[in-house]
């Protein structure tokens, strides 16, 4: 599992927040991006200080150096209350030695076929 916890401290009332978060590699490619609209959490309000968390039951990155960029807007994302662009390094280490950024859920299945002309 990988959690990033988005820590606020909110000096004033701030209704319907929508707190995001990325993920890019360290050459800037963006592996993957959402927010707490999106993915249709709606929050009525925040004051003081809490935190809400992002969890990944699975962190599926492949081995490599990544950034975590974090950002509370309003409801319509135009005003930026807060924004850390890739301020949060991170290095994934694994064993697979597969190619690309993420592991894709997958299975192989092999079907013998004895007939050529079924192809």
């Amino acid at each position: 599992p990988f959690t990033i916890r988005l820590h606020y401290m909110a000096h004033q009332r701030v209704e319907r927040p929508n707190f995001g978060v990325a993920t890019y590699r360290n050459d800037g490619l963006l592996v993957y991006g959402t927010s707490s609209h999106k993915e249709g959490l709606v929050i009525d309000v925040v004051e003081g200080q809490g935190y809400p968390d992002f969890t990944m039951p699975t962190l599926t990155l492949l081995s490599g150096s990544y950034e975590i960029t974090v950002a509370i807007f309003d409801e319509e994302d135009i005003y930026k209350y807060d924004y850390h662009t890739r301020l949060y390094p991170f290095k994934v280490k694994n064993e697979r030695h597969d190619e690309g950024v993420t592991r894709v859920k997958h299975v192989w299945k092999l079907t013998p076929v004895e007939d050529a002309e079924e192809l």
